[in-house]
C-alpha cells in the first residue's frame, strides 16, 4: 500500500508480476509498432525536413564561410542534427543520413568517400544524443549542470566520431595523406562542436519555446521530460488535436509571448541593448584596425551585452544575443575584417581565433543564462509555496471563525480552482446511506457543470477500497489509464483531460460516516483500532488539456483536504449543537454563553499568538538571517584568526538593539493588556519634554529632511505623568510621521489647555491617512502592505494608546487623504 500522502494511480502492476511471456509479448509489441511508425507519412515529413534542412545549411556554409581554410570553423549540420534526435528520438538519424547523401551527391564526392562521410556524421550525431540523454541534460538549459554536461558529453566527445571516422577514411582511399591526417581531424572536430555549442541549444530553446504551452494532447508538441537513458525512445509522431486547432492556439501563444516580452519599461531597454549589440558587433568585426591596436582584445567588447541580456532577460535572448555575435563575428571574418584577420599571419590562425571567441562567448551566455533561470525558478517556486500558505491559511482562518459551511466550501473551491487555474473543482459528500452528491462547485465558463452529478450507493464500498490503497489519485491523461466503468463515463460526460481525487477520511466512530462503511463486529467484541471511512472527496478536473500535475499542486490539495475534514466535521458538530437546542434549550443557552465567552478569549489568546509567531517569523526572522549570512561569509575566511570590521560589527550591534526594542515592546503591550500599566508619576515640564525628543529625533530628521517644529505657551503648568512613558508616545508619534510620509514635510507639536485638561498634538502635512484605516490605526494586529503600512508588527500606536489611557487621558488622529494628519492626546492637569 502506499504511503500515507503519496499520489499514485489507478493502473500500477508490481514489479515481480513479470514474466518471460510478458516480455515476448511486449517484444513483438515493440517490433509492431515500429513497423507501423516507419509506414507513417508524418515520419517521413520530419526526415525528409531534416535531410533537406542539413543539406541546405551544410550549402550554406560552404558557400558564404570563405576563408581559404580546409574546412569550415562553424559547421551548422551538426548542431541541427543533434538536436534533431534530441527532440524528436534517436530514429530521425535517418534524415541525417539522407541529408549527409543529399550533400555529397550535390558536390560529386565518391560513393566509398561518401559512405564513409555519412557513417561518421550519423554516428556522431548518435553518440551525442545517446551521452545527453544518459546524463539525463534537460532540454531547456535552464540548469548550470545541464550546461556544463553538455559542453562536456556533447561538444567535446561526439565530433571525436565524426573526425575520426571521415579522416581515416579519406587516408585509406587515398584523399589525405599522413602529414594532413592531423589537421584534418582537428579542423572537422573544432568545425563540428562549434556547430553543436552554438545551434543545438539554440534549436532545443526555440523548440521548447514553441511548445511551452498547454498542448500536451499533441504529444510533437509536449515539452520533453529531462531525457531517459534510452538514447532511441523516440517521440511517438501522433497528433490528437486537430491542426487547426493547433495551429490556432500555437498563434494564440506566440501572440502572448511577444505581447509579454515586449512590453512594459522593457521594451525601451531591449531596443538600447540590441541597438548597442549589434552597432559595437558591426564597428569591433567589420572595421580593419591596424595592427598596433588589433593587440588589444577588441573582440570582447560586446561582451557586457551578453551579460546584459544574461542578466536582464530570458535565455532566448541571451542565446540570440550569442548567435548574433557569432553570426556577425563570423561574417566579419570571412571578408577580411575584424582584429582577428589583423593580429594572424595565418588564415588557420585566423579560424582558431575565431572559433576560441564563438566558443567563449557561447559557453559563457549559457552558463550565466541557466544560473539566471535557476535564480528565476528559485524565486517562482518561493512564490508558488507562500501563495500556497496563503491559500491554506485563509481558509483554515476561515475554518476556525466561521460555521458556515456552505460559505467556507464554495470559497474554498473557487480559490481552488483559480490557483491551479483548473477548469472544475468541486467536493462531493456522501450521505448516511452511501450515495454521494457534490455540496460545493466552481467551473470554468464554457465546461459542463458536474452540480447534479451523483454516485450511487452500489459504488461507495468501490471508492472505499481505491482510496484506502491510494490516498491521492492522480491522473496526468485520462486516456492512458484503464479505468471503471464508472469512471470512465464520468470523464466522458464532462469531458475530464487530467484530474487529481483527494479523499476526505474520518474516523468510523465519529458520527458522520455513511453507513455501509461501518465494520460489522460481532457482539461482545471490541476493536481497539479506528477504521477510517470516506465521507467525501475534493475533486480538480482538467477539461481542457492533459496536464501534468507538479508536487506542490498535490501538496496543496492535500494540506485543503485535511482543512475541508475539519471544516465538515465541524459543521456536523455545530448540526448536532443545534438539534439539542430543540429539547435543551435552557442548557444550550447557558452553554452557548459559555461558548462565546471562550471563543473570545480564544481569538484574544490566538492574535496575540499570530503577533508572538510573526514577530518571530518575519521581524526577528530577517534579522536573524542577515546576521547569519555575515557569520558564514566571515567563517569562509582562511586561517583561524578572523578581522571584523567595526562599521560591520556596529550594523550587527545596532541590528540587534532595534530587534531588541521590539521584543521589549512586545512584552510591554502584551503586559499592560493583560495587567495594570505601572506609573512611575512625577511633575514633569511638558516643553522640556518636547525638546529632548527633538534632540532624540534630529538624527532622523536630517536624513529625511523634516522640519519639525514647537508651538508650546509659555505659561503651559507642569503635569503629573510618567516622564519616560510619555516620551516615548511623543517620540513614537514624531517617528511614525516621518515613516509614512515623503521627505521634506513639516511636523509641529503644539500643546494647550481645553476643557481642563493638557491637549498635545503632533501635526503633520503629508499625505494623510483614509478614513477606514484612522478606525483601525489602534488596534493590535500584524501590520499590512498597504499604503500606511509596512510589512511587520503595528505596536507603537496601541502601545501608545496604553500609555495614555493608564494617564485616564484620550487619544485620536484626524486625518484625510493629501493634507496630512493630526495626532491628538490628553492628559489630566490634576
Amino acid at each position: 500500500m502506499p504511503q500515507q500522502g503519496q499520489p499514485c494511480s489507478s493502473v500500477r502492476l508490481p514489479a515481480d508480476t513479470v514474466t518471460v511471456t510478458e516480455i515476448t509479448a511486449s517484444s513483438s509489441n515493440f517490433f509492431r509498432h515500429f513497423l507501423r511508425h516507419w509506414l507513417k507519412w508524418n515520419f517521413w515529413l520530419v526526415v525528409g525536413s531534416i535531410a533537406l534542412l542539413y543539406a541546405w545549411t551544410a550549402q550554406l556554409c560552404l558557400s558564404l564561410l570563405n576563408l581559404n581554410a580546409d574546412a569550415s570553423p562553424l559547421w551548422i549540420p551538426t548542431g541541427i542534427a543533434l538536436a534533431a534526435l534530441l527532440w524528436f528520438g534517436g530514429q530521425m538519424w535517418v534524415g541525417v543520413a539522407l541529408g549527409v547523401l543529399l550533400l555529397n551527391h550535390s558536390l560529386s564526392v565518391p560513393w566509398l568517400l561518401s559512405l564513409g562521410s555519412v557513417t561518421g556524421s550519423t554516428l556522431e550525431a548518435l553518440t551525442g544524443a545517446y551521452l545527453l540523454r544518459t546524463s539525463r541534460v534537460g532540454l531547456t538549459f535552464d540548469r548550470s549542470r545541464d550546461v556544463l554536461n553538455f559542453v562536456a558529453q556533447g561538444v567535446l566527445v561526439p565530433p571525436v566520431v565524426n573526425a575520426t571516422i571521415g579522416t581515416l577514411t579519406a587516408y585509406r582511399l587515398g584523399y589525405l595523406g599522413w602529414n594532413q591526417v592531423s589537421h584534418n581531424w582537428w579542423t572537422i572536430w573544432l568545425g563540428d562542436g562549434m556547430g553543436i555549442l552554438v545551434f543545438t541549444p539554440l534549436l532545443l530553446t526555440a523548440a521548447h519555446c514553441l511548445t511551452a504551452t498547454p498542448l500536451t494532447a499533441a504529444p510533437l508538441t509536449a515539452t520533453p521530460p529531462p531525457l531517459t537513458a534510452n538514447a532511441f525512445t523516440a517521440i511517438p509522431l501522433q497528433n490528437h488535436v486537430p491542426i487547426q486547432r493547433f495551429s490556432k492556439r500555437l498563434v494564440r501563444h506566440w501572440l502572448d509571448r511577444l505581447r509579454e516580452g515586449f512590453a512594459g519599461e522593457l521594451l525601451l531597454e531591449q531596443l538600447i541593448w540590441a541597438g548597442l549589440l549589434v552597432v559595437i558587433s558591426i564597428f569591433v568585426f567589420c572595421s580593419r584596425p591596424t595592427a598596433a591596436i588589433a593587440q588589444y582584445p577588441l573582440e570582447y567588447a560586446p561582451f557586457p551585452l551578453i551579460v546584459w541580456a544574461a542578466l536582464r532577460f530570458s535565455q532566448t535572448h541571451t542565446m540570440i544575443a550569442s548567435l548574433l555575435l557569432s553570426a556577425i563575428a563570423l561574417g566579419g571574418t570571412t571578408s577580411g575584417d575584424g582584429p582577428f584577420v589583423a593580429k594572424a599571419q595565418d588564415p588557420r590562425q585566423v579560424v582558431l581565433l575565431l572559433q576560441a571567441f564563438i566558443g567563449v562567448v557561447t559557453i559563457t551566455a549559457l552558463i550565466l543564462a541557466a544560473a539566471m533561470a535557476e535564480r528565476r525558478q528559485a524565486e517562482a517556486q518561493l512564490q508558488l509555496t507562500a501563495e500556497r500558505n496563503r491559500l491554506i491559511g485563509e481558509i483554515a482562518l476561515r475554518i476556525r471563525r466561521s460555521l458556515e459551511l456552505d460559505q467556507i466550501l464554495d470559497t474554498t473551491v473557487q480559490e481552488v480552482r483559480q490557483f491551479l487555474e483548473a477548469d472544475r473543482v468541486f467536493i462531493c459528500r456522501f450521505d448516511a446511506d452511501g450515495g454521494g452528491r457534490v455540496v460545493a462547485e466552481s467551473v470554468t465558463e464554457g465546461w459542463t457543470s458536474a452540480e447534479q452529478w451523483t454516485i450511487a450507493p452500489s459504488i461507495y464500498p468501490e471508492l472505499q477500497t481505491i482510496f484506502e490503497q491510494c490516498p491521492i489519485s492522480v491522473v496526468d491523461d485520462t486516456r492512458s489509464i484503464n479505468a471503471s466503468t464508472f469512471v470512465q463515463s464520468y470523464h466522458d460526460r464532462y469531458q475530464v483531460k487530467a484530474g487529481i481525487a483527494v479523499p476526505l477520511f474520518v474516523e468510523s466512530q465519529s458520527g458522520i460516516c455513511p453507513q455501509v462503511s461501518l465494520p460489522r463486529i460481532p457482539a461482545g467484541e471490541v476493536t481497539a483500532e479506528r477504521q477510517p471511512c470516506l465521507f467525501g472527496i475534493l475533486i480538480v478536473n482538467q477539461c481542457s488539456f492533459p496536464r501534468h500535475w507538479e508536487q506542490t499542486e498535490i501538496e496543496l490539495l492535500e494540506q485543503l483536504g485535511t482543512q475541508v475534514t475539519i471544516a465538515i466535521q465541524q459543521a456536523q458538530l455545530y448540526e448536532q449543537v443545534q438539534s439539542l437546542n430543540a429539547t435543551l434549550e435552557h442548557q444550550v443557552t447557558e452553554r452557548t454563553l459559555q461558548l462565546q465567552d471562550n471563543m473570545a478569549e480564544l481569538e484574544q489568546l490566538n492574535q496575540l499568538r499570530d503577533v508572538l509567531i510573526h514577530a518571530v517569523a518575519h521581524d526577528l526572522r530577517t534579522t536573524v538571517m542577515g546576521t547569519l549570512m555575515v557569520l558564514q561569509s566571515l567563517q569562509k575566511q582562511p586561517g583561524e584568526a578572523i578581522s571584523v570590521g567595526r562599521s560591520l560589527l556596529e550594523r550587527m550591534i545596532q541590528s540587534g538593539e532595534v530587534q531588541l526594542s521590539k521584543l521589549n515592546t512586545l512584552l510591554e503591550v502584551y503586559q499592560n493588556q493583560t495587567q495594570e500599566v505601572v506609573l512611575h508619576w512625577e511633575k514633569v515640564s511638558l516643553a522640556e519634554l518636547v525638546r529632548s525628543v527633538m534632540e532624540e529625533c534630529e538624527p532622523m530628521l536630517l536624513q529625511n529632511q523634516i522640519t519639525l517644529l514647537e508651538d508650546l505657551p509659555t505659561n503651559l503648568p507642569a503635569v503629573q505623568i510618567d516622564r519616560d512613558k510619555v516620551r516615548r508616545v511623543l517620540h513614537q508619534l514624531v517617528t511614525n510621521a516621518v515613516k509614512h510620509n515623503p521627505p521634506g514635510i513639516e511636523v509641529m507639536i503644539q500643546a494647550g489647555i481645553e476643557s481642563g485638561q493638557l491637549l498635545c498634538t503632533v501635526t503633520d502635512n503629508g499625505k494623510g491617512i483614509p478614513a477606514d484605516q484612522c478606525d483601525r490605526l489602534f488596534d493590535l494586529c500584524l501590520g499590512r502592505c498597504d499604503e500606511r503600512k509596512l510589512n511587520g508588527l503595528s505596536l507603537g500606536l496601541p502601545f501608545c494608546q496604553q500609555i495614555i489611557k493608564a494617564h485616564r487621558g484620550r487619544m485620536g488622529v484626524t486625518s484625510f487623504p493629501g493634507t496630512g494628519s493630526q495626532f491628538w492626546f490628553t492628559l489630566p492637569i490634576h
